[in-house]
């Protein structure tokens, strides 16, 4: 934070209820203190110099500047918390603001973008209304006067201010800082709203661009400018350009009002109904939507400070560590000084309460359709993960680690498991962690009409009934005091290594059903966080959970996670990365080689091996892919590390077998067709399954799939074979679904699994599985139309083998059969990409890849 000197011998220890720290620094008006109010929260104090103490004009710019500070509605200002003008010694106590000037941030990081723009502007431009509302003429808007704080943007420092209501119009000696002067400032002209107005879009421009619309030379060229030639509005887009270039009109009355601008902005932001347009709903609607973390920007960060920096600050006047906020000050403090988030100062009004003593982590994910742990798909695991805590965890080696289960055992059978249930423990609403809790959370889970829980449940007697509505209790499950038994349909005998999904975790009562949207969008966990905000596809805010059980075995974890949801995640989070706007982000396919590129060698690039795997799927119940030699033909004609460079940067590994390394018990290298291309072998094959060169054959593309995926088999099978590939691409899985079991379908098509939890037997038996194949109805997803009697029977011996080494000989087995007969062909294992900002050095993941905020380090 920034320097506090001692208290000096002739400093006060007491300022009204406000006990004095330290000393912040020193303007011509006044010293500056750090205090401390009755509840423990930090304040700033100034106290006029008491040589001005019995000068009345200095105690009347004082009083002033509190009475203009005091009218402003405290929407995105920082408001006055005590003031004194009439004592011995004038005082005046502010809010404590976390964050650092606009004009700081810009000339550390960059112009700002996107929606972080769009959340600028609307905050500073509600200020501007509330300053406007209240009669009040800032005179000095411009970005060192305005602070990005973790809960959006405030203007500050009402110095020079005036009230409309002292003289209606302001005329006096040009005041203001030159390159956000309007031209009746600078003629010495009458000063009122308009001219705050042409500030703001000044401002805006120099957020956007990094320059101000008339340069920031030599003051004269400035002022000419100014007055006679138009705006260099630069980079800056629609919709600001145009009300932009509207607000630095030379004219003041062609100026829209700070309230006309406010409405056009949330308007088109979607955030102000038609019929709510009343000027203290405008100026709510406007401060709700500033204090609301949103996407940040694809050139920079857009929710303040992101990074952890020197606290940077300046006083009114002079030099020194604080911003004045009229005779008030704003305390700048950043993360990497402190290892806290946030002021001590009380929230505003309309804002969040501060969050838990600890850093704040910024992130950027895809937006997940659910974010409860009963409808969550696997797009959703890494923010349930966070809110909730189950039985066990998977260890990104695919190992079981108990969390609250104290203990997990099967009869002989496995058809019946018992679990043991640390007591004691609670959600953060209050309501037991209890087997019951597990139960109500399983059944909720099975009742979802959003995610498709069979592969997990079905086997658990009573999922059917449930699945059908015959009931609403789930038969296989049974509650007990100190655990819960389960019973199965079938021996499985690594049930607990499912229970890390998500869909296992427990739910309170106040969950209600499953389309309970108040509790989903909200959901009441017991993890190592609680939601603060959810805005769906938006962003979500999460805040430490101090009721977590165990939160004492964690490390100097995040007290706040802000996570911004977008489509545009990967090219934001390669772009935040650099900014320092983002802590974490996630990195997609078509982005590798770019962060490959920035990142690999400076540490910051993390990649995991996850349990997926790409295939090309041969259709083996009919056509070109009938037989055994056709598919081995494809197999040894294919170059996996060509394509692996060319799609992913050589990210993902080259696939040397059907189950992927992370599964436990599984580390590749057993296709022999999959070591290196071998195009005479792959002839050789062709040729006995008859299929020799020129032979047409039609390859099925999903449209979402990784770009050029398709072309590269193309030619590899052109080049190697002769063929002639038609690529077909339809767009959702449905129509792949539809095309894939046509009576003319193709011969090959584009295909990818992950394994829902570390089982060799889940993943095998889902894809491969003599009863997994499709019906009209729904059915399995072993879309190759494959089967193997061996192979099921080998599946089978390992679901019902206790002994953890048998069942992984049985599993291998399994797979050596599959791939002897290439029922599937593999191209690659997938690996997680993340990129990490320097100050979260240690992000833990787990089986999924899911980063553990719960146990991060810095």
């Amino acid at each position: 934070m920034p320097a506090v000197s001692p208290l000096g011998p002739g400093d006060p220890r007491q300022v009204s209820a406000f006990r004095l720290l330290g000393r912040l620094g020193e303007g011509g008006q006044g010293t500056v203190f750090l205090g401390r109010d009755a509840d423990g929260r930090r304040v700033a104090v100034k106290l006029l110099h008491a040589r001005l103490a019995s000068d009345e004009r200095a105690r009347a710019r004082f009083a002033a500047e509190v009475r203009h500070a005091e009218r402003v509605a405290a929407l995105c200002t920082a408001p006055v918390i005590a003031t004194d003008v009439d004592g011995d010694v004038p005082y005046i106590v502010s809010e404590y603001v976390d964050g650092p000037s606009l004009a700081a941030v810009v000339a550390a990081e960059g112009p700002r973008s996107g929606a972080a723009l769009d959340r600028l502007a609307i905050g500073t431009i509600t200020a501007l209304a509330a300053i406007h509302g209240a009669g009040v003429v800032h005179r000095d808007f411009k970005p060192s006067n305005v602070l990005l704080a973790d809960d959006g943007p405030r203007v500050i420092d009402f110095g020079i201010a005036r009230a409309l209501d002292d003289a209606k119009r302001v005329s006096s000696a040009a005041v203001g800082t030159p390159a956000y002067m309007a031209p009746e400032q600078i003629e010495a002209q009458d000063v009122g709203p308009p001219a705050d107005v042409f500030a703001w879009g000044c401002t805006m421009v120099f957020a956007a661009t990094g320059a101000p619309p008339f340069g920031n030379d030599a003051i004269p060229a400035v002022l000419r400018r100014i007055l006679l030639e138009p705006p260099d509005t630069g980079s800056l887009g629609e919709p600001l350009l145009g009300l932009v270039r509207r607000c630095l009109d030379k004219d003041p009355a062609g100026r829209p009002t700070a309230q006309q601008i406010l409405i056009r902005l949330l308007t088109r932001a979607g955030a102000l109904p038609a019929a709510e347009t009343s000027p203290e709903n405008v100026l709510e609607q406007g401060e709700r939507f500033a204090a609301t973390p949103i996407d940040g920007p694809a050139g920079g960060p857009g929710n303040g400070p992101r990074r952890g920096r020197r606290g940077i600050a300046a006083l009114t006047g002079g030099a020194g560590a604080l911003v004045a906020v009229g005779a008030a000050v704003v305390l700048i403090v950043t993360m990497a000084d402190t290892g806290r988030t946030g002021g001590t100062g009380g929230p505003r009004p309309g804002a969040s309460s501060p969050p838990p003593t600890g850093p704040q982590l910024n992130a950027i994910m895809a937006p997940p359709t659910f974010i409860d742990p009963s409808n969550a798909s696997s797009d959703g695991r890494p923010i349930v993960s966070q809110l909730f805590t189950g039985l066990v965890q998977i260890g990104r080696d695919g190992t079981v680690r108990r969390r609250l289960a104290t203990d997990l055992r099967a009869d002989p059978t496995c058809r019946t498991w018992t679990i043991d249930i640390r007591s004691g423990t609670r959600f953060s609403n209050g309501e037991p962690v209890d087997a019951a809790a597990f139960v109500r959370g399983w059944t909720r889970a099975a009742q979802s009409k959003e995610y498709a829980v069979g592969v997990l449940m079905a086997d658990i007697e009573g999922y059917t009934d449930l699945l059908t509505e015959r009931t609403n209790t789930f038969a296989g499950l049974r509650a007990g005091a100190g655990g819960m038994e389960v019973k199965l349909t079938a021996p499985d005998c690594e049930f607990d290594k499912r229970l890390g999904n998500t869909v296992f975790f427990p739910v309170p009562v106040t969950a209600g059903a499953p389309d309970n949207k108040t509790y989903n969008d909200r959901p009441i966990g017991n993890g190592p966080f609680t939601v603060e905000s959810y805005t769906p596809s938006r962003h979500v805010v999460l805040k430490r959970n101090p009721s977590w059980a165990f939160a004492s075995k964690g490390k100097a974890t995040p007290g706040r996670v802000v996570i911004d949801l977008s489509e545009d995640y990967s090219v934001r989070g390669v772009s935040g990365i650099t900014s320092g706007a983002y802590d974490l982000a996630d990195v997609a396919n078509n982005d590798l080689g770019t962060a490959q590129s920035r990142f690999a060698d400076d540490g910051r690039l993390r990649t995991q091996p996850v349990a997926g795997t790409g295939f090309l799927l041969p259709v083996t119940t009919r056509g070109a892919m009938k037989s055994r030699e056709a598919r081995l033909a494809v197999s040894f004609a294919l170059d996996r590390k060509a394509i692996t460079a060319a799609l992913f940067a050589g990210t993902h590994p080259p696939s040397t077998g059907l189950v992927p390394a992370p599964v436990p018990g599984f580390t590749g290298e057993r296709c022999r067709s999959c070591a290196r291309p071998d195009p005479s072998t792959a002839r050789w094959y062709a040729e006995r399954a008859g299929l020799g060169r020129g032979t047409a054959i039609t390859l099925l593309s999903r449209g979402d799939g990784p770009a050029r995926w398709p072309d590269l088999i193309e030619q590899q099978l052109e080049d190697s074979l002769g063929w002639k590939v038609k690529i077909t691409t339809v767009d959702t899985f449905e129509a792949w679904r539809e095309a894939i079991s046509a009576e003319d379908g193709p011969a090959l098509a584009t295909y990818g699994w992950f394994s829902d939890y570390p089982s060799a037997f889940s993943f095998l038996h889902q894809i491969l599985g003599g009863d997994q194949l499709p019906t009209a109805t729904g059915g399995g997803f072993n879309y190759a139309g494959w089967r193997n009697a061996g192979f099921d029977r080998e599946l089978s011996a390992a679901r019902t083998q206790p002994d953890e080494a048998t069942r992984i000989r049985h599993l291998r087995k399994a797979e050596d059969l599959a791939l002897d007969d290439m029922a599937l062909i593999p191209l690659w294992n997938y690996t997680a990409v993340t990129l990490t900002n320097r100050r979260f050095t240690d992000v833990p993941t787990d089986f999924y890849g899911s980063p553990d905020f719960g146990d991060t380090g810095r």
